[in-house]
């Protein structure tokens, strides 16, 4: 399996594509992700399936109706799916919700299969009521939940410290072993580094 890492739009939003055998499933479908991410499909011949979303923040989602147009299946928490219809007032700048509905609601613990790739499901509130990480192989993909150094801001709407907390350290932190970790903005870390160094130990 091969991960294509994007960083797009002024707020560094990341999306990832995650591919083999001629077939993937993206994560997260930013602003002006579309384009990048199927030209990039379209020169490798690459089938997207499938877009994930981590939570339903609107710079994570803008682009998932025109991938659910390309044929993709999309993926999102129940508690979540809000997101693609109502714009939150407390957002600084109007937005076009892209007023798409799930194919499939992700829950805790399921197993999804894609493109021939396996990915669990752990849901990790605490940024959003519905946010969710992938596990898949040696790799986390953790949205808004954990970045490098710090974790995801609290103070909007659904977002809650005592959640995204108990979410990092009883989810994430209590998995054994080490994995790489893909945030939804900014630079990948690794679990290990994240359970010594992170800010959230002294917030």
């Amino acid at each position: 399996m091969e991960i294509k890492a994007f960083s797009i739009g002024y707020m560094q939003n990341n999306a990832y594509l995650l591919y083999q055998n001629g077939e993937g499933i993206l994560i997260d479908a930013p602003k002006h992700s579309h384009k990048t991410v199927m030209d990039f499909c379209n020169k490798n011949n690459v089938a997207l399936k499938a877009v994930y979303f981590t939570h339903g923040h609107w710079d994570h989602i803008l682009d998932a109706r025109l991938f659910k147009e390309s044929g993709a299946k999309i993926y999102v928490a129940k508690a979540d799916e809000h997101y693609f219809f109502d714009a939150p007032e407390l957002w600084s700048m109007p937005v076009e919700m892209p007023s798409v509905k799930s194919d499939f609601y992700l829950n805790d613990g399921d197993i999804l299969t894609e493109a021939g790739i396996t990915v669990k499901v752990i849901t990790t509130p605490g940024h959003t009521e519905g946010g969710v990480c992938f596990v898949c192989g040696g790799n986390i993909f953790t949205g808004d939940t954990l970045f490098y150094g710090t974790y995801g801001r609290v103070d909007l709407q659904g977002g809650s410290l005592k959640v995204i907390k108990d979410s990092i350290f009883n989810k994430l932190f209590a998995l054994e072993g080490d994995y790489t970790v893909y945030p939804g903005h900014e630079r990948a870390t690794t679990l290990s580094a994240e359970r010594l160094n992170n800010e959230i130990f002294s917030d």
